[in-house]
């Protein structure tokens, strides 16, 4: 027994031994600001232990296993060593295997083609993303590396932080918090809080970068709260590799009279899906595909479907659908089921962050299910052959898969609309809109060498720019406009006003209540009390982590993205002035040692707003770069034509008559007014019964039926923007020519010929077919105008001209007057034929614009009693 006791001793003295020996190598390779703090707090914990150290044996733990990553690629034993070791995932494994072998693994485990699989007439995603890309399957599928804008800024080039360009410390990310985006009520004049909630909830489908030490198990173990079950905050753990704890400094007026000198932070899990500079994994798919509400897996969806008519799981609480309870809620860190609270379940795992978000979530849970329950009554038709969404082929399709891709691929449609027409707006500007493609239009057409994969600057800095919005007060109005306040640092992980009926005052309270002011000020609600529980004193700091986060993922330093979106070299903190309001610009002059130390976030949050948007010309740029890839590399958006997701014409109109107050009118049921604009205060509300609604009858049979035509030119749709640019010119090189051999022909014979017949009716006519050869040629050039980057990168391949529509129009309209021309060579009487083109004209104009409208039959008489019955089933619907 006495041996073993020593035995005991022994193992706590080489675990301090080479904890200390640790702390050291990281301080004398500067890895962070913190690192000193923690190795004197680390040397006065292990005093106490120093005497009983002495007697100890030393005694050899045991060596670590191979745990295999939820994704297929090995994780647990590919940590990340920071600093001195400049080792990185893969490389941590070389001293148990060789690198040939190594390499083997990682293309055996990472590179599985999912392409094998991929059903090219599937109008359906996959719930994980892949195949929406045919080429490149693996392309904004969950589970992948985020891309990059600029190659990473590491230490070591390898994995390690980042230091200061004198090579000394950055400042610590907590200091910078509180200097630079200390909190400051500052009310938005036009912007409601509904804008900032309705990004979150579009983040959450995005991106979610799983942490590196976690379990995998756990619901909640990317979120960052004080309850996370990875700890980097004792002092046997600050320096362990997949640690990137931050220090609270001495002084801190918050945390340091409260005891707190250590802000937990796990380091984000390294994607080892690639050899070279650390990367990260987005654990979500790329897409905006409502995988927030469905999952981001075949295995999420199952467990959300209810498998009976298409619809998803819900509870019902006095005739309200709510969703589904947590699956575990033993262990889902949010539940108590002492007092019976059970938290909620949905698509994405921080459902329950506060009850405004969980509040979105049921939103369009709703939205699925009543727009489910009224295809079923349409009887769409089933049976088709088509790829379920993890891969499998059911020959025919099942009604029940079918009764529940149908709804979701309406729902998401929807879901895109909202985002690309009333929340980018006002984020981007208009100019922004229009110079990314991003305004829509009802029509537009895949690129399939646009890859929409995250990237890890949009992830980790850019879209993070709701931060400053949050206001730390939300409200509850009810249907009488009472006003009940509510503090978000006292409802994280408390979602439970909703089972008392209050998601509909919360929806309320997030369209009238303002946002806060874009700025660099921020709440103390997430900077001081970010994920607190009810029990607890304190939180963590949002914007620290915020910083932290970024130099984790080795993002380059702001002026980097300022020099790549705008051109602008900035080489002293002076140059700031351009973009930054001068009193941030001293701050960041006293705090960072040199202007390119300036980390992205806090860098792009604070630049002066472009013309009609939100947000600088720095995270203008990164945000319209990736909605632009969201919007033209993914296949299944609900404007491209020519794929076979594409929606029928029809189809689309209705689609574009949704609006995020139709969808919240159609799912509160005691919401009976709104503004039109939710992202706006409330100008003006309407009743609900004046919303446009869009009709299920265009998913009908026969509607379905049109929609699957389009799928002849499937490839012609699938063309790449250089091919396109290509057969664009020599379509037009082949029309150019027709229009100057027919009218260059018919005067050559007239000259040679019929020398007495050059009248002046025929040189009318010959200036007449000019101006409509020189018209549609030119037109057809402007339609197929190209883009470019100032750096000479193809952008835009410009309108398709083999692809219908109007370009179709005009080629007619040169094959007819070339057609006419030859044939009055015999008659000149030839040119009345001409004049079919304009009557076709009126006919189609007739046909589908002035005759419905004159025809159109009265809607029938309906008293007052009647349509408040209609109203209410409606609801029920």
């Amino acid at each position: 027994m006495h041996g073993r006791h020593l035995t005991g001793k022994a193992r706590w003295l080489l675990l301090l031994l080479i904890a200390e020996v640790v702390v050291v190598r990281w301080v004398h390779t500067s890895r962070s600001s913190d690192a000193r703090m923690l190795k004197d707090m680390a040397q006065k914990a292990m005093k106490n232990l120093h005497a009983q150290q002495k007697r100890a044996v030393p005694h050899h733990p045991k060596g670590n296993s191979l745990k295999g990553h939820k994704g297929g690629c090995p994780r647990a034993s590919m940590m990340h060593m920071d600093s001195g070791w400049s080792w990185n995932g893969l490389q941590s494994l070389q001293t148990l295997v060789p690198g040939d072998a190594l390499l083997g693994v990682a293309q055996r485990e990472c590179t599985v083609d999912v392409g094998a699989g991929c059903d090219p007439s599937s109008p359906y995603r996959r719930s994980n993303g892949a195949c929406n890309n045919l080429a490149n399957p693996r392309w904004g599928m969950a589970g992948i590396c985020m891309s990059r804008l600029l190659t990473p800024a590491y230490q070591d080039g390898v994995s390690a932080p980042r230091v200061a360009k004198s090579g000394q410390e950055l400042p610590n990310a907590r200091l910078l918090s509180q200097l630079v985006h200390p909190d400051r009520r500052l009310p938005s004049p036009h912007f409601s809080h509904m804008l900032m909630q309705l990004g979150q909830f579009i983040d959450h489908d995005l991106a979610l970068a799983p942490l590196e030490g976690a379990d995998e198990t756990d619901e909640i173990n990317n979120l960052g709260n004080p309850n996370n079950p990875v700890d980097c905050c004792t002092p046997d753990r600050w320096v362990l590799p997949h640690c990137y704890s931050i220090a609270v400094p001495e002084g801190d007026t918050f945390f340091a009279p409260l005891g707190q000198t250590c802000l937990n932070m796990p380091r984000s899990a390294p994607c080892s899906c690639q050899l070279g500079p650390r990367e990260q994994t987005d654990s979500l798919t790329s897409y905006l595909d409502g995988s927030q509400i469905y999952g981001s897996s075949e295995e999420d969806t199952a467990r959300l479907r209810l498998f009976q008519f298409g619809l998803l799981k819900t509870q019902s609480l006095e005739g309200e659908e709510l969703l589904p309870q947590s699956f575990r809620p033993e262990s889902d860190r949010c539940s108590s089921l002492e007092t019976g609270e059970i938290c909620f379940r949905a698509g994405d795992e921080r459902v329950n962050e506060h009850p405004a978000l969980t509040s979105m979530h049921t939103v369009w849970l709703r939205q699925h299910n009543r727009i489910a329950r009224r295809l079923s009554q349409a009887q769409l038709p089933v049976g088709r052959r088509e790829a379920l969404p993890g891969g499998e082929v059911r020959h025919p399709r099942s009604p029940r898969t079918l009764a529940l891709l149908n709804p979701m691929r309406i729902v998401n449609a929807q879901y895109q609309h909202i985002v690309y027409s009333e929340w980018l707006p006002p984020i981007l500007g208009p100019d922004a809109m229009i110079r990314y493609s991003l305004v829509p239009t009802g029509r537009s057409r895949y690129a399939p060498d646009v890859d929409a994969t995250i990237s890890n600057e949009f992830a980790a800095a850019a879209f993070r720019l709701g931060h400053t919005l949050i206001d730390g007060v939300f409200e509850r109005i009810d249907v009488d406009s009472q006003r009940s306040p509510y503090e978000l640092q006292d409802f994280y992980f408390f979602p439970f006003y909703l089972y008392h009926g209050d998601m509909d005052n919360i929806i309320r309270g997030l369209l009238r209540r303002p946002g806060q002011h874009y700025d660099s000020f921020i709440t103390v609600g997430v900077t001081q009390h970010l994920y607190r529980l009810r029990n607890d004193s304190y939180g963590l700091d949002l914007i620290a982590l915020n910083l932290q986060r970024g130099r984790d993922h080795g993002l380059r330093p702001y002026v980097d993205y300022l020099q790549f979106c705008t051109g602008y070299t900035a080489t002293t903190f002076e140059d700031l002035l351009r973009y930054t309001p001068a009193h941030v610009v001293q701050l960041y002059s006293t705090l960072y040692d040199d202007v390119t130390d300036i980390d992205l976030f806090t860098g792009g949050i604070t630049e002066t707003s472009v013309q009609g948007g939100l947000v600088g010309p720095t995270f203008a740029c990164i945000l319209g770069n990736t909605f632009r890839n969201l919007k033209f590399g993914d296949r299944f958006y609900y404007e491209h034509e020519g794929q076979a997701g594409s929606f029928a014409p029809e189809q689309v109109q209705e689609i574009r008559k949704t609006s995020l107050a139709q969808i919240l009118c159609e799912n509160c049921y005691s919401l009976s007014t709104v503004q039109a604009k939710t992202m706006f205060r409330p100008d003006l509300a309407e009743p609900t019964s004046q919303l446009p609604h869009p009709q299920v009858f265009c998913w009908t049979r026969r509607s379905e039926g049109k929609a699957s035509m389009a799928a002849h030119k499937r490839k012609q749709a699938t063309k790449g923007q250089k091919q396109i640019v290509e057969d664009n010119k020599q379509t037009i090189k082949f029309y150019a020519i027709m229009a100057i051999a027919a009218p260059a022909s018919n005067l050559l014979a007239h000259l040679v010929l019929w020398r007495d017949s050059l009248t002046l009716a025929y040189a009318l006519l010959f200036l007449f077919s000019a101006m409509v050869y020189g018209g549609c040629v030119q037109t057809m050039r402007y339609m197929a105008r190209a883009s470019y980057s100032d750096s000479g990168q193809l952008l835009d391949g410009g309108m398709d001209l083999g692809m219908g529509g109007m370009a179709e129009h005009l080629k007619d309209l040169i094959i007819l007057t070339a057609a006419v021309q030859t044939l009055s060579l015999f008659s000149t009487y030839a040119w009345f034929l001409w004049l079919s083109a304009p009557g076709y004209a009126c006919y189609s104009f007739w046909v589908n614009f002035l005759g419905p409208w004159f025809f159109q039959p009265p809607p029938p008489e309906m008293d007052e009693k009647k349509q408040k019955k209609l109203e209410r089933k409606a609801r029920r619907l």
